[in-house]
């Protein structure tokens, strides 16, 4: 995931989009859709590294991360650099859930974005067939407990 980052930041300093660098990444050109064409729809797998990539990417930026020579060279090699900026300074960022983020203060309470979203890219697991139905229904569940305390 952290090559693939470093990927979409160089392509995106190459003038190249980090939403079609993602596709060209999952093998998608473009298809320009006339009467004889249908546009392609991905697939629930390819919605779920869509979404990841591209939310990972923007939590690159977010973070202060610049896609200097130094910084897509470390995460070329698989690891990301400690944060040089900000309250996290110093720190290497967590990489949980498929999700590269500033650490996270313990026993802190999710807000209900995050629930949400989480619901979510557990419903997209399951429609991928990644997860059964049974583990969707457990985790939406202890997710909506989590909601309401």
């Amino acid at each position: 995931m952290i090559r693939a980052i470093a990927l979409i930041a160089e392509a995106n300093q190459l003038g190249i989009p980090p939403e079609t660098a993602i596709d060209r990444g999952l093998g998608i050109e473009e298809v320009f859709s006339n009467s004889n064409t249908n546009p392609y729809e991905p697939t629930p797998r390819e919605k779920i590294i869509r979404s990841s990539l591209g939310s990972n990417y923007e939590n690159f930026l977010k973070l202060g991360y610049k896609a200097d020579f130094h910084t897509l060279e470390s995460m070329r090699d698989g690891s990301l650099p400690t944060l040089a900026d900000g309250p996290t300074a110093g720190k290497k960022p967590v990489i949980a859930n498929l999700e590269v983020r500033p650490p996270q203060v313990e026993n802190r309470v999710p807000s209900d974005i995050e629930i949400a979203a989480a619901k979510q890219l557990t419903r997209d697991l399951a429609d991928a067939k990644i997860i059964e139905e049974p583990v969707r229904d457990r985790i939406i569940e202890k997710l909506s407990e989590s909601a309401t305390k």
